[in-house]
């Protein structure tokens, strides 16, 4: 079957050969924004003469517009932070149409998938942006 997507390396902009590299999200910044976004949730707060409660947010989330985590794109060698805890894509399994569809499947039934940029990761795809590109 021919390669339908080629993944290009942040870090060097080179193509990234199957086992060479992968597509990767960092664990502990999505843990840090899903934290981040639970400051931001409302919260139900009850009036100790009243049998009401009243939905209230904190002032300070309202000013902190959520930053999803970006997925990134790297050859094993240009990769900065190897031992990070991370979600890999083996560049290998990323190749057709197929295998995005399928990897999009997995990942929607990941509650954290909404702090990441899966979705511009998608665009991209369509649009010519450079960590995964369709090719001829």
């Amino acid at each position: 079957m021919a390669n339908d997507l080629a993944l290009i390396c942040d870090a060097c902009k080179e193509p990234i050969g199957d086992g060479a590299g992968y597509l990767w999200i960092d664990n502990d910044a999505v843990a840090a924004e899903e934290s981040a976004a639970a400051g931001r949730r409302p919260r139900d707060i009850k009036d100790d003469d009243s049998a009401e409660s009243v939905r209230s947010y904190l002032a300070a989330g309202l000013f902190e517009l959520p930053q999803p985590v970006r997925w990134q794109a790297h050859h094993a060698a240009c990769d900065l932070t190897p031992e990070a805890g991370s979600y890999p894509i083996p560049a290998v399994d990323i190749r057709t149409w197929a295998e995005l569809v399928e990897w999009t499947a997995q990942l929607m039934e990941k509650p954290w998938l909404a702090h990441t940029d899966w979705s511009y990761v998608l665009r991209g795809v369509a649009n010519g942006d450079t960590r995964l590109i369709a090719v001829s």
